[in-house]
């Protein structure tokens, strides 16, 4: 599982987010949380909110930026000592990588 960060600004915001999570799953869970905390904001006097997935698109597609980066961990032994790799992998396919001793 990729440990996940999602940059984002929404409409109408100034300022870019960021989140971090555990897995690719746990990071789709938070758009969906950051979406229907904007409905209860947008709508404070309603009890019960429901929402279409085409609405759950439409605050994505809306959404001026979004980005998400999914960071790939591997180990390895190199001479008897152990190697980190981190790699990453941006939305548009490019790879990136990292060696730590």
């Amino acid at each position: 599982m990729p440990h996940t960060i999602v940059l984002m600004r929404l409409k109408d915001e100034k300022q870019n987010t960021w989140s971090q999570y555990t897995s690719e799953s746990d990071a789709f869970d938070g758009v969906c949380r950051i979406f229907e905390a904007r409905l209860k904001k947008e709508n404070p006097g309603t009890r019960k909110i429901t929402y279409d997935i085409k609405d759950l698109f439409s605050f994505i597609e809306e959404a001026p930026d979004m980005a998400f980066f999914f960071f790939f961990f591997f180990f390895f032994l190199s001479a008897g000592k152990s190697v980190t790799t981190h790699a990453w992998r941006a939305p548009g396919g490019t790879l990136g990588r990292l060696f730590l001793s």
